[in-house]
């Protein structure tokens, strides 16, 4: 059986990565930059603060907090979920995984609403710590 042949610069291809990375650079600017905190901070955190590790935290600080911590999770993992993804030729099945896996977590943002909010369903928000590192981490997966 032989293996295909890739040409280098095709253009679908150096496309489709065009378009796939406009995608992902705008989610991060306006979703995760702008738009999140922003509703965070004033509308799911209730006005006197959220009780966590026995401190009472205001939405801004909460946000920090949580928003952080995706990134440290991404910064120990990524590099050893590279290596796996390089040595057993599996880069595109991670880049599948990770961008399935921030869609599905940017999606349940849907369901992020200010406390107090009826149908209980609707109040639950989505771990923002959980959808950080799978849109981050698509990028490290990127065919080089």
């Amino acid at each position: 059986m032989s293996t295909p042949i890739t040409v280098k610069n095709d253009r679908s291809a150096l496309r489709a990565w065009a378009m796939y990375d406009w995608a992902n650079s705008a989610y991060s600017t306006v979703i995760a930059g702008a738009v999140l905190p922003a509703y965070f901070a004033a509308s799911v955190v209730p006005e006197e603060g959220y009780r966590l590790f026995g401190r009472i935290w205001a939405g801004d600080s909460l946000w920090g907090l949580v928003a952080g911590f995706g990134p440290l999770v991404m910064f120990l993992l990524v590099p050893i979920l590279g290596a796996i993804a390089d040595f057993s030729a599996s880069k595109r099945r991670f880049l599948r995984f990770f961008a399935l896996t921030g869609s599905i977590f940017t999606i349940l943002l849907l369901f992020a609403a200010p406390v107090g909010c009826s149908p209980r369903w609707a109040c639950s928000s989505s771990p923002r710590w959980a959808s950080w590192p799978p849109t981050c981490s698509t990028t490290a997966f990127y065919p080089t």
